[in-house]
């Protein structure tokens, strides 16, 4: 250590003086850390209403860590008062590994863009006496956190991290955060909720009724034959709650450190810390009038924890949090306990897997995510299905859906985020291993424990997520809602079979550049989290188009497959996808493969109909090679600014003006590929009419907004951005692939029922004349205008916005 240090540091503090504190502050900079995918020179916008990854209070601004603490990037917001005892002029100095931004009193005073050599910016400011609310925001798309604020003190030749004693921040609660990717309106990255990023919120095919709140975590719940609820009370001395026709008594209290229960025979048994025990009623009054013990004997330690009861009279598995690992004994018919397993990660839950299976859910590593692992005696066996960490990482109890389109999976709970993930195991050469996905997000409890009922709902609950107020469970109905998702994976040989819940759209040609794939190992090591990319040879569809078969590359047992569908497809019923991603633990490979079928991967060809699409009806707007089909609105000729080149419908000078479809279009679905140039703006209108006193077709059409969401100044407004309709309706989220790339959009127009899709996703939906939409009418630019969006029927048009843009495959199919 610098001996000298101190001394300069207490200098630089006597130089300008502390402040005291505030009643209402405390010292210290408050932190927030949020999980992005992102990507470029820029800081991403985060979007609003999002807990972060990590909150915490720190001293100074002194973060010189080169090691990417998680494996995506990273947005730090640091906020606090910089206090100075008087007046002066302060020489700065911010050293950055990524781009940064300083607020002081509100304005920006220093910013840096993202660089390979990081950032050195130093600066001079004049201030005077008092607190200065301050924001320092830093983004790094490796995840290195590399940020110090320093300041030249006179008398001092080198710079000097500006001392805890003049920092101090609101009071904060810290425990309110979440696991997992953070949604950012940044061009350079898609947005999309269940696309890398949490879900929207709850599936679809289900819906909440709030059951219980508690005043404490729940170790356990319940239900007896009678549909009464038993809630087990995690607390040091724990007690056993019953609510019986809306009464609550206590049923058991005085448990030593509890953390399991099971009813079996309309009998309670609960694991203590340092026994099973049962729960006797002699009386019949539903309180225990003998406390049993039915085992023990294990060996206890200061840290000994008991977490789960699983099994049955006779048969019961007892879970320990034990140091950094878990401990798993089987008790004795005799009341002895047997170490059945042991596990070096932490162990959090204890659950029956398939087919008489014992499933350990725990708690990987840092920045590793969580892990089921299905146990033997003597040990864990191989078998495990990797959650990620952005997923899962603190996985709960496991349970098996007996009923519904997901019978036979698995579902699971998180301990903090208040999500469900869904598991389709299967036994491959007798190890157990599956593919995870995204389910369900959003909860108002953390689901710790879920169990499925024999109407088909879940109940879910245990502890509050951070940042609620409340502990309990809460019970999910389903309802008749189809939702097209991947329903299972199912390992080959050479590659992998991805089941869907629902047929692809007819009109879909499977190609591999629609997916990737990477691989990484499935070892324990938490440096080990690098990715391989797997290649994809040959992509092929099942018979009744709900299952795509990837002949894949380089496969290898011991590894975790990511799945990911990069260019999204709709269903055959026109549904979007609820998550793209899949993740499958590869134990070991199977030794059947898979056999593609003979002859060359169809491709799609551009400006051409399939036979599927001639079946439904559509019909091109663009043949490929000339303009037909196309006018100047009010002229009954097309300018030689609109050229047919390399199978594209080109903008190609300044002043060419707007053209429109020939025919015009009343319901309608209307799939069109555009490519912009940088910061570029364009439009495609529909319900366009002509007349002696319109002169431009945004006077009579909504527009479908095309735009360079990165560099044209119009991205300040979230209702002029790309997919966006133009100046009401504001995507629902970030859907843009960037500039230089094919976008997908399809707009629906169906008796006053607008949908725009961007990319595979439905970003926009309104009602043309509702309530809701004159409001927003009234509020636009278009509001002195009496033709505007009124008529039934109209043309289709094409945008010249001064901006180059390319069109193909422009196809409308007439409802």
């Amino acid at each position: 250590m610098n001996m000298f240090r101190p001394i300069l540091l207490l200098l630089a503090t006597l130089a300008l003086g502390i402040l005291p504190a505030q009643t209402s502050s405390q010292p210290g900079i408050s932190l927030h850390v949020y999980q992005v995918r992102a990507s470029g020179p820029d800081i991403p916008e985060l979007l609003p209403g999002q807990l972060p990854n990590r909150k915490d209070i720190v001293p100074v601004v002194n973060f010189l860590d080169t090691r990417p603490l998680v494996s995506s990037g990273i947005l730090m917001e640091l906020r606090g008062n910089l206090n100075l005892s008087q007046s002066d002029s302060i020489r700065f100095r911010i050293v950055s590994g990524g781009a940064f931004r300083l607020e002081i009193d509100g304005l920006m005073v220093a910013y840096a863009q993202m660089s390979p050599e990081g950032a050195i910016n130093e600066f001079q400011l004049n201030l005077p006496k008092g607190a200065h609310p301050f924001l320092l925001t830093y983004f790094n798309p490796q995840g290195e956190e590399i940020l110090e604020w320093s300041w030249y003190i006179a008398g001092i030749q080198s710079h000097l991290v500006i001392p805890k004693e003049l920092f101090t921040c609101d009071n904060a609660e810290l425990q309110d955060y979440q696991p997992g990717l953070r949604r950012v309106y940044s061009p350079h990255a898609r947005a999309i909720p269940g696309d890398g990023y949490p879900l929207a919120g709850l599936h679809p095919a289900y819906r909440l009724e709030p059951l219980m709140e508690s005043d404490t975590d729940i170790a356990a719940f319940e239900r007896d034959a009678s549909g009464n609820y038993w809630t087990l009370k995690r607390e040091a001395l724990g007690k056993i709650e019953a609510n019986l026709g809306g009464k609550t008594i206590t049923a058991a209290k005085g448990l030593d450190s509890p953390g399991g229960m099971k009813m079996y025979k309309d009998t309670l048994y609960v694991l203590q810390r340092q026994e099973l025990t049962k729960l006797v009623d002699w009386t019949g009054d539903r309180v225990a009038d003998e406390y049993r013990s039915v085992a023990s004997g294990w060996p206890l330690d200061a840290t000994s924890q008991a977490m789960a009861l699983t099994g049955s009279d006779g048969v019961w598995y007892g879970g320990f949090r034990q140091g950094k690992g878990g401990r798993v004994y089987a008790f004795q018919p005799d009341g002895s306990a047997k170490l059945f397993s042991e596990t070096q990660l932490p162990l959090l839950y204890l659950s029956a897997g398939p087919a008489s299976s014992l499933l350990a859910s725990l708690a990987g590593l840092q920045g590793q995510g969580g892990q089921l692992r299905f146990l033997s005696a003597g040990g864990s066996s191989e078998s495990q299905i990797w959650l990620p960490e952005y997923l899962c990482p603190a996985p709960g109890e496991v349970s098996q859906l007996a009923q519904g389109p997901y019978a036979g999976q698995m579902i699971c709970a998180d301990l903090v985020s208040g999500g469900l993930c869904r598991i389709s195991a299967e036994q491959v050469r007798g190890q157990w291993q599956g593919a995870v996905f995204r389910f369900s997000e959003g909860l108002p409890v953390a689901g710790s424990l879920i169990q499925p009922q024999t109407d088909g709902s879940l109940l879910v609950g245990g502890s509050s997520i951070p940042g609620a107020s409340a502990s309990g469970f809460v019970r999910l109905i389903p309802r008749d809602t189809p939702v097209f998702e991947m329903h299972s994976v199912r390992a080959y040989a050479n590659g992998v079979e991805v089941r869907f819940t629902e047929p692809l759209a007819a009109t879909y040609v499977a190609e591999a550049s629609d997916w990737s794939v990477t691989a990484r190992s499935l070892s324990n090591n938490a440096t080990d989290t690098s990715r391989t990319a797997l290649n994809i040879k040959r992509i092929y569809l099942s018979e009744d188009r709900k299952s795509a078969y990837l002949v894949l590359d380089a496969m290898q047992a011991g590894q975790a497959l990511y799945l990911h569908i990069t260019d999204p497809f709709v269903s055959q019923s026109g549904h979007s996808l609820w998550s793209t991603e899949a993740w499958y633990s590869l134990n070991v490979l199977p030794e059947t493969a898979l056999t593609p079928p003979a002859g060359p991967a169809p491709e799609a060809a551009s400006n051409t109909l399939s036979p599927a699409e001639l079946a439904a009806g559509w019909k091109l707007l663009f043949d490929g090679t000339s303009t037909q089909g196309w006018r100047n609105f009010r002229s009954d000729k097309i300018s030689d600014g609109w050229k047919a080149e390399a199978g594209t419908l080109q903008l190609v000078k300044d002043r060419a003006g707007d053209i429109i479809t020939t025919g015009t279009y009343e319901n309608f679905e209307l799939s069109i590929e555009w490519k912009i140039a940088s910061g570029g703006n364009s439009g495609v209108f529909y319900l366009v009419t002509e007349s002696s006193e319109l002169q431009t077709v945004w006077q009579s059409g909504p527009e479908y907004q095309l735009l360079d969401d990165l560099r044209h100044p119009d991205k300040k407004w979230a209702s002029h951005r790309s997919g966006s309709n133009y100046d009401l309706h504001a995507p629902a989220f970030e859907a843009l692939n960037p500039v230089g790339e094919w976008n997908k959009t399809r707009i629906l127009v169906n008796r006053g029922h607008v949908e725009h899709w961007l990319n595979g996703y439905k970003v926009v939906e309104y009602e043309l004349g509702s309530p809701e939409w004159e409001a927003l009418f009234q509020k636009s630019k278009f509001a002195q205008m009496p033709a505007y969006a009124r008529a039934k029927k109209g043309h289709i048009a094409l945008q010249d916005h001064g901006d180059r843009v390319s069109f193909r495959n422009i196809k409308i199919r007439e409802l």
